[in-house]
C-alpha cells in the first residue's frame, strides 16, 4: 500500500473510521475489527483520531495523497509513533 500511494501523489484518500484499505492485509483484522494481543479496537480508533486532530484533518475528508503527506511531514514526529511497533513502516522516510 505505501509503494502505491507514493507513486501515485495524486490519488485521493479519504480518511475513514474503522477498518480501511491498510488494515486488508492485517492477520489481526478479524471482519471490521482489530483482534491483535497487542492493540484493541478501541485503542486503535482512539488512536487513529488523535493523529487526525494533529493533522487536524477528520474522518470524511478526502485528499490527495501528496496533500496527506505534507499535512503528516510538518509535525513528524508524532508523540503515538515515538512508541508505536508499526513506525518503520509508515515513517516519512522510509519508502
Amino acid at each position: 500500500m505505501k509503494r502505491t500511494l507514493i507513486s501515485e501523489p495524486d490519488r485521493m484518500v479519504t480518511a475513514i473510521e474503522g477498518v480501511d484499505e491498510i488494515c486488508q492485509a492485517c492477520p489481526s483484522r478479524i471482519g471490521d475489527q482489530c483482534r491483535s494481543t497487542f492493540i484493541k479496537e478501541e485503542m486503535v480508533r482512539r488512536l487513529d483520531a488523535l493523529l487526525l486532530r494533529d493533522v487536524q484533518k477528520s474522518y470524511g475528508e478526502t485528499l490527495k495523497v501528496g496533500q496527506w503527506q505534507s499535512a503528516i511531514h510538518q509535525k513528524w514526529p508524532y508523540r503515538l509513533c515515538r512508541v508505536c511497533r508499526w513506525r518503520t513502516y509508515c515513517s516519512p522516510q522510509v519508502t
